[in-house]
C-alpha cells in the first residue's frame, strides 16, 4: 500500500499501512533467520527490511506516534548496509529518507543523497533523490534557490506532476505569475484526459484541487477577480466530488486496476473529504470561496 496516495496526516489509510508494513516486516525477520537464505538474495532482504522499518516510522510521524523504530538505531543500520554493499545506491537513497521524520537531520539527509547521486549518474531514477533534496532544502529561507535547482533537475529527469508543481509554486513565490500558471496548467491538461476516462487517483485529485487554490491566489492577488471566481469554483467543485462519495464510486477505475480484489477495501479507507479536508486544514482553501458566484461577469458579494 502506498501512502503517497492518501494525505499525510492521522487517517484510517495511514494505521492500515503501517499494520502492513509491519506484517511484512515480521515476514522479513523470518526469511534472514532462515540460514537457508542465499548469500545473494540477502542483501535485498536486509534493504526491505529497513525499507520497512522507514515506512513503519512515517506512518507514525504521520500519526502523530512515537517514532517505532528510533531514528538513531535506524539510521546507523541503514548506513551498515551502505558499509556491507558501497555499490549499492538504493542503500544510500534509503539512508537519506530514514531522516524524514526528523527536521533537525537535513544535513545528514542531504548528505546521503548526494552520495546515491554519485553513483546514478544523471539516470532517470535520480529524479526521486533530486525531489527528496528539494524538499530538505525548501524549509530554509536561505536555500530556496538550492531547493528550485533540485526541483529544475528532477523535472528535467522526469516530468511529474510533483516536480512541475514545486516549479509552479517557484514560480509564483518569485513573482513570475505567468510562468506559475504555465507550469500549474501544464498539469490540469495532463489530468483531463485522466479524468474524462475515470481513472484519477487520489492524489491526482490533490493536486487537482491544490493547483485550483494556487491559481485563485494568483489571481486574486492580480486583481482578476473573475477568474480567481472560476478557480475557486472549480475548486469546490473537485471538492464536492470528495465529499459526494463521487470518487467512491464503481465509475472510478483506478482502485479496481490498481488494488484488484481489494478495491472495495480500498474504497471505503478512502474517506470523505479526507484529501480536500486535510488541505483546507492547513490553511490552504482561499477563503470561504462556497459563496463566491459568476453572474455576467460581475461578482456578488462575499469575495474572500
Amino acid at each position: 500500500m502506498n501512502m503517497q496516495y492518501y494525505a499525510q496526516r492521522k487517517s484510517d489509510a495511514i494505521s492500515k499501512a503501517k499494520e502492513n508494513f509491519l506484517s511484512a516486516y515480521e515476514a522479513l525477520r523470518r526469511v534472514l533467520m532462515d540460514r537457508s537464505t542465499m548469500k545473494a538474495e540477502k542483501r535485498l532482504y536486509e534493504y526491505a527490511l529497513l525499507w520497512c522499518e522507514v515506512k513503519i516510522n512515517n506512518a507514525c510521524n504521520y500519526g502523530k506516534e512515537i517514532l517505532y523504530f528510533p531514528l538513531e538505531d535506524l539510521a546507523k543500520d541503514c548506513r551498515d548496509l551502505c558499509a556491507s554493499y558501497p555499490d549499492f545506491s538504493n542503500a544510500k537513497v534509503l539512508t537519506g529518507l530514514c531522516y524524514e521524520p526528523s527536521s533537525n537531520s537535513a544535513n545528514e539527509a542531504l548528505a546521503a543523497f548526494e552520495s546515491a547521486l554519485k553513483e546514478l549518474q544523471g539516470e532517470c531514477f535520480s529524479s526521486a533523490v533530486y525531489y527528496w533534496m528539494g524538499k530538505r532544502y525548501e524549509p530554509y529561507s536561505n536555500r530556496k534557490e538550492l531547493a528550485k535547482k533540485a526541483y529544475s533537475l528532477a523535472y528535467q529527469k522526469k516530468p511529474k506532476f510533483r516536480n512541475i508543481f514545486k516549479l509552479a509554486v517557484a514560480a509564483k513565490d518569485s513573482g513570475d505569475n505567468e510562468k506559475a500558471l504555465e507550469r500549474f496548467d501544464e498539469i490540469l491538461e495532463k489530468l483531463k484526459l485522466k479524468e474524462k476516462l475515470h481513472f484519477l487517483d487520489p492524489l491526482e485529485i490533490e493536486y487537482q484541487f491544490k493547483i485550483c487554490v494556487q491559481k485563485c491566489y494568483i489571481y486574486y492577488r492580480d486583481d482578476n477577480v473573475i477568474a480567481a471566481i472560476k478557480a475557486g469554483e472549480e475548486a469546490v467543485r473537485i471538492k464536492n466530488v470528495v465529499d459526494n462519495q463521487e470518487i467512491n464510486n464503481t465509475e472510478n477505475l483506478f482502485f479496481d486496476k490498481f488494488y484488484g480484489g481489494g478495491s472495495d477495501e480500498y474504497r471505503k479507507i478512502y474517506k470523505v473529504g479526507d484529501i480536500c479536508q486535510s488541505l483546507t486544514d492547513r490553511r490552504q482553501y482561499p477563503g470561504d470561496v462556497r459563496r463566491w458566484r459568476v453572474s455576467e461577469g460581475s461578482c456578488r458579494e462575499g469575495i474572500l
